[in-house]
């Protein structure tokens, strides 16, 4: 009773400690600032916008790319996308922090329990794990994993009840409405999956919890991404872009392989380098098998104690993952494992390096296993534990957006309501009713205020509609070897480019290069694309050679961008 009176209270610290987090964006409400690479840009962007548009087309998604097939997008009974649909953006946005904190905290805190007893360090290392900067368009996918390996780990054991062996049963299945199959989902799946296989090998028998697992996991996938699954086993379906991917050579792959080992990817960031990493190197120097006192130290502690040791193979299987994860980065980007990739079309679309995904999991637990092991010393080393987390947890709170992004634009300057308010009266007609293609600045502007466009950002649509939107920027793309390998070796980003802005896709008021006195558009193919106006955060110089009609030069003081509106002649 004292344990589980004193387990509840650090849920309670736990909550507590979600709340702390959360509370900027409370507080400073759309002066709060977000990440926008891979985030506002362009998934809430679109999301927002969809999530409050009229629109009844099933098939189609109006805001992006002249009408993304909806396919490719998240469900309609994804959990992320639900809070898009009953709340404005900003909020949709806090509220998806905030839960997918608590989950971490919460599976987390109760996972490390199941390992071992130790209150304080499991509190510690729970908190500063939800404290991390997760890529939150993902959902539970990194946060939910601690869940996962909890349900896991309830089915597989023999002392637990069939009541708990269900409930694990049916977060197997709640997960991938909040998950992403490629991201965690297909790694979990395939654990279980072997979990089961083994077991099964091992004991003669199945154990029917985990075939559950497995089979309603799957099945939630499944329902989760129904639309995906209809296209591939139609007749003709759509074939993607990513069919063209071509990964390019990377100049700096050691060093983006050293990263991952350190601290992980910038997708699922586990900011483990530095305190991780010394804790670690403090065991394996202090406590672990460089050690030539450690057998002494091991016979001379008491009984329950010595079991703090028996972790050294999880820690030693951890350290080697994650070594493992970053060497299998460095050969997938490899040259010449790329012209091999080139050749296999399975290898092209599924992204096998992706098991960075767990590596902030690995790494935390990895961190629990070390800091109990360091506690059983002395209280210097109690001290020492406690130093470890305070600099973790601290160093996961300057990673977070209010802190790290603090450079940028807030919401409501990146979203600019009233420039765009503004534009629409330029142009005199109703916004939903024309489509517009932006230069200079992020389509997901456009979207979250309520514009469709013919150009965007997005993880997968239709090839055919990569090879026509070319033939718009292919005079740019000819002047730019970076920008044609940029596009047609990737090209998830279909934006109007221009060589003399580079990759500089998002032209703020304090930017150096304001214009472009040449850029080479199709500016008639753009308009048998369908749009009718070139939103634009820099000046055109030569808008009347390339069909384009100035409408006028707008600028609002509470917007981070200004706007120049051209429409299409011709």
């Amino acid at each position: 009773m004292r344990f589980r009176g004193t387990a509840l209270v650090c849920v309670l610290l736990g909550l507590i400690a979600v709340i702390i987090y959360v509370l900027p964006y409370i507080v400073l409400g759309e002066s709060s600032h977000f990440k926008i690479h891979d985030n506002l840009e362009p998934i809430v962007g679109l999301h927002g916008a969809l999530g409050h548009s009229a629109s009844t087309d099933s098939q189609l998604a109006p805001f992006i790319l002249n009408g993304l097939p909806r396919c490719a997008m998240s469900p309609e009974c994804d959990v992320f996308s639900l809070y898009y649909r009953v709340l404005p953006v900003f909020w949709a946005y806090v509220l998806n922090e905030a839960v997918i904190r608590v989950v971490a905290v919460l599976s987390m805190l109760a996972f490390l329990l199941s390992l071992w007893g130790n209150l304080f360090v499991a509190l510690g290392v729970s908190v500063a794990y939800a404290f991390l900067p997760f890529w939150t368009p993902a959902g539970i996918s990194v946060a939910g994993l601690p869940l996962m390996a909890l349900a896991g780990k309830t089915c597989l054991s023999h002392t637990v009840r069939n009541r708990r062996k269900a409930l694990a049963v049916m977060v197997c299945f709640i997960y991938p409405f909040y998950s992403r199959l490629a991201f965690t989902g297909i790694f979990v799946l395939a654990a279980i999956g072997l979990a089961s296989i083994v077991y099964s090998l091992r004991k003669r028998k199945l154990q029917w919890s985990l075939v559950l697992c497995v089979l309603l996991m799957g099945l939630g996938y499944f329902l989760a991404n129904w639309g995906m699954v209809l296209n591939a086993i139609a007749a003709e379906p759509i074939v993607w872009h990513r069919a063209e991917f071509c990964a390019l050579p990377r100049p700096s792959l050691v060093r983006e392989s050293v990263g991952i080992i350190l601290r992980s990817h910038y997708q699922a960031p586990a900011n483990s380098y530095p305190y991780i990493w010394l804790a670690l190197a403090g065991y394996l120097l202090g406590l672990g098998y460089c050690s030539p006192a450690f057998k002494r130290l091991r016979r001379g502690l008491p009984d329950e104690d010595k079991a703090a040791f028996a972790h050294s193979r999880q820690i030693l299987l951890a350290t080697a993952f994650i070594l493992g994860v970053g060497v299998l980065y460095f050969v997938y980007y490899e040259s010449s494992f790329i012209k091999l990739r080139v050749r296999i079309p399975t290898l092209r679309v599924f992204n096998a390096t992706r098991l960075y995904f767990l590596l902030p999991f690995v790494f935390y637990v990895l961190l629990y296993y070390v800091l109990i092991a360091i506690w059983h010393r002395t209280s210097i080393a109690k001290g020492m534990v406690a130093a470890v987390l305070c600099f973790q947890t601290l160093s996961n709170l300057k990673a977070s957006d209010w802190v790290a992004q603090r450079g940028g634009p807030t919401f409501s300057r990146y979203v600019s309501r009233e420039l765009f308010e503004k534009a629409e009266r330029l142009v005199g007609k109703k916004r939903d009713s024309f489509k517009i293609a932006c230069l200079g600045f992020y389509p997901s502007i456009a979207h979250l205020n309520g514009y469709k466009t013919v150009d965007g950002y997005w993880y997968l649509y239709p090839l055919q509609y990569k090879h026509r939107f070319r033939r718009v920027i292919q005079g740019e793309l000819a002047r730019s070897d970076k920008l044609r390998a940029y596009y047609d070796g990737w090209g998830s980003r279909l934006y109007l480019m221009s060589s003399e802005l580079d990759t500089n896709f998002y032209v703020t008021k304090d930017c150096a290069v304001r214009k472009v006195s040449d850029v080479r558009l199709d500016c008639l193919e753009l308009k048998e694309i369908g749009a009718s106006y070139i939103f634009s955060a820099v000046v055109i110089e030569n808008a009347e050679q390339i069909h384009l009609q100035l409408l006028g030069a707008l600028a609002d003081e509470k917007a981070a961008i200004d706007l120049y509106v051209y429409e299409i002649t011709g």
